[in-house]
């Protein structure tokens, strides 16, 4: 079996985004006064600074939402605490520095300054963030590149030569840092960010060793480290604008034209489709589907064929329906959903592999194939058994695979993305029955600003149960996704789905589910409230009650009293305490 990232039930979170903040701004006092006073204390300072510096690894730990993302904070801080104290060692015989307490404490404190620094970098960008056109970016960029040369060269020529060599040298070591940090943020793929960081990472280790033989010229080799990584990083930058500039000096026509549309923006769609999608013919389509023979799935817009490439590898493929034939606006929403996914890398989202868009062909996307299809196949059309498959511990972790896939495309991605039709049909199940979000048929791309705001959009319709109230007026945020997954995830715990309307005038306290989670919250029934066919041991009451929680604060009517879906993963993963919403508080009165 493969290994599957363990998810346990909600704790509640015992510090919040305010203590945080104040935790931060205490460990950067401390750290700074320690540094102010190493002359007096000079050990005490020291220990105070490498104290500081270790409650800096765990707020980085505590806040890393995966195990992937702890592994990287912890190298991270590893990796910059070692550079601080190569910096430190001196050839023996030398005294550029002075050894001695004090001056380690110093480059302690630098470490710690920079770690605080990229923490509130990496926590506080949605904050600080603007929305900006694509010349406004490159003109931020190519300013930020030109502070950086400049205090480089400024420290170098100036503070070393002039003032003190460890001034000097803790200035280069943070612009070194700075220079990190812009790679990672301007890198768009995952493969980009692990070879930026390794490059630097590279670079700076061997200019610091190769100092050891002769620390005097640390600061100069630390200094060529800035230059030429400022360098290669202008390089990288200016590379695609010079290679279609040469191309339109070039004499040969077909170049010339592909230079000038690559300077034409794209209408139908605001991502680049990634080279490693396969490209099939129409040909290849229907042979690999054995001329759709192999229905497996249907809806109002596409039908979804089982097929196998030619390495037997099994795949589903989804033809878009043109009603009325092959039309621009047609071609536009394939290009939109081709875009998105192809952009779009998430461990719980479906990976495109490939797709056929040719003239005179069908519009085709080539997905892998779900042996254990959708989750609404599992909760309102399997056997008992298959539901009973499906533990509280399988369900928890689909609900926090989902939430981390939608927050994911809501704050990670490079255009916010919107699902809009989230729900139990559109969750598919791998063979550990692991949550993969699918169908981005529907789906908005979005700025920053938007995210957080009402859209107005008249082409864009979800799936009646599903919808946020403000989606029936074609007005959409951020918190639509969010009420589409709450009452997905009343239905996975509940093992129904949330209107059951029965023959007569329908009954909201007997076939609408979210009235009667509340009722029975306020009895004391929790658990009469779950699937029966997954049997939670008492043990799972105070878990099953706080996902219950979660998902009742997630369909509030009002748009603005729904939390964010980050804020529903921290609450899933316990780092943030759950409140019952003010409507839900009324039942248990």
């Amino acid at each position: 079996m493969a290994d599957v990232e363990v998810c346990s039930p909600p704790v509640a979170d015992p510090c919040g985004g305010r203590c945080k903040a104040a935790l931060v701004v205490t460990l950067f006092s401390v750290s700074l006064f320690a540094g102010l006073y190493n002359g007096m204390y000079g050990v005490a300072s020291l220990v105070a600074e490498l104290v500081a510096y270790a409650a800096v690894g765990c707020l980085y730990i505590y806040n890393s939402s995966g195990r992937e993302e702890k592994i990287i904070s912890a190298g991270y801080l590893v990796l910059v605490l070692s550079a601080f104290l190569l910096s430190w060692i001196e050839t023996p015989g030398e005294n550029s520095y002075g050894i001695s307490y004090y001056s380690i404490s110093e480059f302690v404190l630098g470490a710690n300054m920079v770690a605080i620094s990229t923490y509130c970098v990496w926590k506080w960008t949605d904050v600080v963030a603007i929305p900006l056109s694509r010349k406004k970016i490159i003109a931020i960029h190519a300013a930020i590149v030109t502070i950086l040369l400049a205090l480089v060269i400024v420290s170098y020529v100036y503070v070393y030569m002039y003032i003190s060599s460890v001034a000097g040298c803790l200035i280069q070591l943070g612009a070194y840092n700075a220079v990190g940090c812009l790679y990672i943020c301007s890198s768009s793929r995952q493969k980009e960010k692990v070879i930026s960081a390794g490059f630097l990472v590279v670079l700076l280790f061997v200019f610091l060793l190769s100092s050891l033989a002769q620390s005097s010229l640390r600061v100069s080799l630390i200094f060529a480290a800035n230059v030429l990584a400022i360098s290669s990083y202008c390089l990288r930058k200016l590379k695609p604008l010079l290679r279609r500039w040469f191309d339109a000096l070039d004499g040969d026509p077909a170049r010339q034209e592909e230079a000038v549309l690559h300077h034409q923006p794209l209408l139908t769609a605001p991502f680049h489709m990634q080279k490693m999608l396969r490209e099939f013919s129409s040909h290849e389509i229907q042979a690999m589907t054995q001329d759709f023979g192999s229905v497996i799935g249907r809806g109002g817009s596409a039908q979804v064929f089982r097929g196998s490439l030619d390495d037997g590898t099994p795949v589903a493929v989804k033809r878009i329906n043109i009603h009325g034939g092959r039309t621009v606006a047609g071609e536009e929403d394939f290009r939109r959903e081709l875009s998105i996914i192809a952009n779009a890398h998430h461990r719980s989202l479906v990976r495109l592999l490939g797709y056929c868009l040719q003239r005179g062909g069908g519009l085709y996307l080539v997905y892998p194939f779900f042996e254990n299809g959708s989750l609404d196949r599992w909760i309102f059309h399997g056997t008992e058994e298959q539901r009973r498959q499906l533990t509280w511990p399988k369900r928890f972790c689909i609900a926090v695979d989902v939430a981390r896939a939608l927050a994911y495309l809501h704050n990670e991605c490079h255009w916010r993305i919107l699902h809009l039709d989230v729900k139990p049909g559109n969750i598919l199940l791998d063979g550990d029955l692991r949550a993969h979000v699918s169908d981005f048929g529907i789906s908005l791309s979005i700025t920053r600003r938007d995210l957080n705001s009402v859209v107005d959009t008249e082409h864009l319709k979800g799936t009646f149960g599903y919808m946020a109230p403000e989606m029936l007026y074609n007005a959409v945020s951020d918190k639509s996704d969010v009420f589409s997954y709450g009452m997905t995830l009343l239905e996975l715990v509940g093992g129904r789905r949330n209107m059951y309307p029965s023959l007569e005038t329908p009954d909201l306290t007997r076939d609408y589910f979210p009235y009667i989670v509340r009722e029975m919250m306020a009895r004391g029934e929790v658990l009469g409230a779950v699937d029966a066919a997954m049997a939670p041991a008492d043990d799972d009451e105070a878990a099953v009650m706080a996902v219950l929680k979660v998902a009742l604060c997630c369909i509030q009517n009002q748009r603005e009293m729904r939390p964010s879906i980050q804020t529903v993963v921290d609450m899933l993963e316990g780092r943030v305490a759950i409140e019952l919403p003010p409507e839900s508080r009324h039942h248990l009165l």
